[in-house]
């Protein structure tokens, strides 16, 4: 990691950040949006992973709430679901290291940001699985994947927020 985060300092520019940037917008409103509304199909159901640090029983209710054709197509574009960590993954590591090359922080402050990134996708792969096993079910749904959803959820959204927290942070103050 400390050759990638070196490697990563030494080539970011604005520019790359930018093509991120604007890689990840294209991927979030070209692709996601039309998902996401296809997903809730006219139902009051939110985006179950647009909530955030909600329990099983917010998840069941969410997903009882999609119409078949709701679920269908959450399944048909599940693909989507797994190549968005990817998007915003490199989304992150040219922030990060943007960010982080401005402050001229050493791989040993920065170590922990560089891993808890990958983190994050391997914590959102655990939770999409699940959501598909839990769609897939509909509506047998097991009260353990459920659980183990909910916590793979919470999980995402506490590394996500601590990721994009210290990113802010480092633009701001510069360490």
């Amino acid at each position: 990691m400390h050759l990638f985060y070196s490697w990563l300092c030494k080539s970011i520019k604005l520019k790359e950040v930018l093509i991120a940037l604007l890689a990840y917008l294209a991927f979030l409103f070209l692709l996601m949006v039309p998902y996401a509304d296809g997903i809730t199909n006219g139902s009051d159901s939110p985006i179950i992973d647009l909530m955030q640090f909600v329990g099983p029983d917010a998840l069941k209710a969410a997903i009882s709430g999609y119409t078949h054709a709701g679920r269908i197509i959450y399944l048909d574009g599940a693909y989507l679901d797994f190549l968005y960590p990817l998007v915003y993954m490199w989304l992150f590591y040219t922030l990060l290291a943007f960010s982080f090359k401005r402050g001229n922080l050493p791989y040993s402050k920065a170590k922990l940001w560089v891993i808890l990134i990958p983190v994050a996708v391997l914590i959102d792969y655990g939770e999409n699985f699940f959501f598909v096993r839990l769609i897939r079910s509909y509506p047998n749904m097991l009260d353990t994947e459920l659980m183990i959803a909910s916590v793979f959820h919470s999980l995402k959204w506490v590394v996500i927020y601590a990721v994009s927290t210290r990113i802010f942070f480092a633009f701001v103050f510069k360490k």
